[in-house]
């Protein structure tokens, strides 16, 4: 079985593009889903989570729009902020992407994907996963920052501030590594700044190359 981890700055294409890999037969471990789920329904997670960032405890549940505006607060403190919930989450998701990988294995898997947004930023996330494939998505600044904005105004119109959420898309992006260190250590870079036949084809490409269709 081979481990594909994808890459790619904020509002680059992951989830899309990953949905892609699977319809190619591929399984996806999404570290998003996974960060979410804890935050939502495991009670240790929520404890420590609430006890190191308060303001992002509402009605017992964790607030994960008002966490990430504290983790993303500015480039030094984001990055001390992030650290902390690291530690606090990953190794709970160290568990469940081992139990992920054990059951894939035993089903004979050809290939599985990790959307792991952070994988190369993260030092700890590095020593975790191990994969084959190193797949980074290029995509246009301007592109990812419309998009980003027009999920923000999705999730709430009413309240939706553009200079506020452009500010946090540039915040994030600082915290991030550039495009030309993630392409240097990528294996193979997917264009997405095209249509969706460009990117299946891309991908198709892809796993033929490598025998894993």
């Amino acid at each position: 079985m081979k481990i594909i981890a994808i890459t790619g700055g904020i509002a680059t294409g992951k989830n899309y593009i990953s949905d892609i890999f699977k319809k190619f037969g591929g399984e996806i471990f999404d570290a998003d889903f996974q960060v979410h789920n804890l935050l939502k329904n495991n009670p240790q997670i929520i404890s420590e989570v609430a006890k190191n960032f308060p303001n992002s405890l509402k009605n017992q549940q964790i607030d994960r729009e008002i966490l990430g505006k504290i983790v993303f607060e500015d480039s030094e403190i984001g990055k001390k902020n992030l650290k902390i919930l690291e530690q606090i989450i990953h190794p709970q998701i160290k568990i469940n992407y081992d139990e992920f990988i054990k059951n894939n294995l035993q089903n004979n898997q050809k290939f599985v994907l990790l959307n792991i947004p952070l994988i190369l930023e993260s030092q700890g996330q590095k020593s975790y996963y191990n994969y084959d494939f190193l797949v980074a998505i290029k995509c246009h600044i301007i592109v990812r920052k419309n998009r980003y904005i027009a999920r923000q105004f999705k999730k709430n119109p009413q309240n939706f501030e553009y200079l506020k959420n452009i500010e946090r898309f540039n915040k994030i992006v600082s915290l991030q590594i550039s495009d030309q260190e993630r392409f240097a250590k990528a294996n193979f870079i997917i264009d997405n700044n095209s249509d969706l036949m460009f990117l299946k084809n891309q991908i198709n490409n892809f796993l033929l190359n490598h025998e894993l269709i």
